[in-house]
């Protein structure tokens, strides 16, 4: 999976807690053995999320957010299988994010 985001700031930067908006596009590919014989498909979709750094001490911040992929899914098997098995529909995936972040002024 790639994400390319553009953050948008909600909050000024002197408040102790900032907030922020992302949104922007995706690239998702399935490989491995199970997504192999399909030709390991690539779809594309959009980025929606949300998140915040707390600061703790200083210039240090703990950082929390979630971001949602969303992206129709539409996978194809080969012919040889019977019945030809296929995976379609909208897909939506979650990714939580947690982590420590300083800050420069």
């Amino acid at each position: 999976m790639a994400v390319l985001e553009m953050l948008f700031q909600a909050t000024g930067t002197s408040h102790r807690e900032r907030a922020w908006l992302d949104a922007g596009g995706a690239v998702v590919r399935h490989g491995g053995a199970v997504y192999g014989p399909a030709g390991s498909p690539v779809n594309i979709g959009g980025v929606l999320g949300i998140g915040s750094a707390i600061r703790i001490e200083g210039p240090l911040s703990v950082d929390i957010g979630v971001s949602t992929v969303i992206y129709e899914l539409d996978v194809r098997g080969p012919p040889t299988t019977s019945p030809v098995t296929t995976e379609r529909g909208t897909q939506v995936d979650a990714l939580f994010h947690t982590g420590l972040s300083v800050s420069f002024p």
